[in-house]
Formats: structure tokens, C-alpha cells, sequence
């Protein structure tokens, strides 16, 4: 299964995503490719440091080369599933990617919150707060990926 996590600037939330999909899928004996991209990246720029810095301190990996990358139509064709952000997100995506629909689904969809807000210019606090969130929105994603991904 190939999973794309999108949200807005490929910095922060869906490197996030990427990292905490890849450990759990790893840890679960899962082979799944998981990329992330960004609906308005501006592709080359590193992932933000705080960003970086938290994912070490729990223990995930990130590729030191991690890059942001804007969602292109071969990233949208090979994924399975794209798990985005926000709800806005995902119109822009229905609207871009019209042939693609049903792919596109929030990350948070199975948590109480469902939308994951953006930590640009908040605390660190904020950042730790968003991973949290990423972090229990991946794992009510793992029982579903099947279903969701193969139903559709």
C-alpha cells in the first residue's frame, strides 16, 4: 500500500505523519510507502527544525535529505490513499484531482479531532501538542488502512 500524507507547507505536519506512519509500520511488520507532500510546498525547503528536533527526541526517523514536495499527479496516482490535514485541504485536492476522488481522506478522521492545526509560528508547546495528535491520529489509522484503501 502507498500512502500519501498532505497538509500545507510539507514542513511540519505531514513530515510528521510520515515519520510516526513509517515507525509504526516498521514496528507492526508492515511494508507500506509512505510519502508526504505539501498542497502549497515550496519544494526544497527543510522540514523546520523544531520539527526535526522533536521527531529525534521520540525516537522517529526522518531522512536528513527530506525536502518539501508539492502533490503532483504522479504522487496522487501511485497512492493508495491520501491522508490530508484539514478539511480545506482536501477540496483543494477534489478540485486538483478530480479523477482521484475517494482517495483523499483526514487524517484525524478517526479521532475526536479530526483536523490537525498548523504549529507555524506557535510554541513549542503547540508542536509537541500537533505530534500528539498526529501521533493518535496514525494509530486509529492502522485498523483501518485496509478497508478504507481497498473498499473505495
Amino acid at each position: 500500500m502507498n500512502i500519501l500524507v498532505v497538509c500545507t507547507a510539507n514542513m511540519c505536519r505531514s513530515p510528521m505523519a510520515e515519520a510516526v506512519f513509517r515507525s509504526r509500520f516498521g514496528h507492526a511488520g508492515m511494508r507500506m510507502d509512505v510519502q508526504s507532500a505539501g498542497v502549497a510546498a515550496s519544494p526544497g525547503q527543510p522540514i523546520h527544525p523544531v520539527v526535526a528536533d522533536l521527531l529525534a527526541q521520540r525516537g522517529y526517523s526522518i531522512d536528513a535529505k527530506k525536502r518539501a514536495q508539492s502533490i503532483l499527479h504522479p504522487l496522487v496516482g501511485v497512492s493508495d490513499l491520501v491522508l490530508v490535514t484539514e478539511t480545506r485541504q482536501k477540496r483543494v485536492l477534489d478540485a486538483r484531482f478530480p479523477s482521484a476522488v475517494g482517495k483523499f481522506w483526514l487524517l484525524g478522521q478517526w479521532v475526536k479531532t479530526r483536523e490537525i492545526p498548523d504549529p507555524i509560528g506557535k510554541d513549542h508547546a503547540f508542536f509537541e501538542a500537533t505530534l500528539d495528535l498526529i501521533e493518535a491520529s496514525v494509530d486509529s489509522w492502522i485498523p483501518n488502512l485496509n478497508r478504507i484503501a481497498f473498499d473505495r
